[in-house]
């Protein structure tokens, strides 16, 4: 809240007083120190956008590619490994676009599901579409469901970030991933129009 403070002075009888003068119904105390004959008043502080848990979030996630892997155990490959097949899916919020194809790897332990997903903060970061396009090898890792780490690399670059998972474990493989910059949006508005709908 800031403070208008204007000179405002008993006049001689009959003197007119301009309205802009006189004391008004948000005239408040004066700080200590104030000139006497000051008039102190209220003045509305300018509109301030607060910045919300929301707004973060959101600048978050535009800024970043996100990418999800799944591996299922299809073949065993000894003991402690076995060989997966699945599929990878990233996006890129900022472009609309999206990507995804067939995934095969290896992964450790043997059995269960591999799965990881985060975004993708680390590496060739402006050249997130031509790397997450075409092939590329991947690895991953999960220490625990909520602490892991991926990366992925092709002759365009790198790149890595944290990950949240299924289970711990190790993977790595091959994929491949075709894109589009028009399927997300179709997918957000079909979203939008069912939820409208509901």
């Amino acid at each position: 809240m800031s403070h208008d403070s204007r000179e405002f002075s008993a006049p001689p009888a009959g003197t007119w007083i301009p309205d802009d003068l006189q004391p008004t119904n948000n005239q408040i105390p004066c700080p200590p120190g104030t000139a006497a004959g000051t008039v102190c008043v209220d003045a509305p502080s300018p509109n301030v956008t607060p910045i919300t848990v929301w707004v973060i979030l959101d600048a978050y996630w535009n800024d970043w590619s996100w990418s999800i892997t799944v591996l299922d155990p299809a073949v065993p490959l000894g003991p402690e490994a076995s060989g997966g097949v699945g599929a990878t899916v990233a996006v890129i919020p900022k472009t609309k676009t999206i990507c995804g194809g067939p995934a095969v790897g290896g992964q450790m332990p043997a059995t269960g599901r591999s799965v990881g997903g985060g975004p993708l903060i680390l590496g060739n970061v402006k050249n997130a579409k031509a790397i997450l396009k075409g092939g590329s090898v991947f690895l991953g890792g999960q220490a625990t469901p909520t602490i892991g780490m991926q990366g992925m690399a092709n002759s365009s670059g790198y790149l890595g970030g944290p990950t949240i998972g299924y289970s711990p474990g190790i993977v790595g493989g091959v994929s491949y991933s075709w894109c589009s910059d028009t399927l997300l949006g179709k997918i957000g508005n079909l979203l939008t129009s069912a939820i409208e709908n509901f």
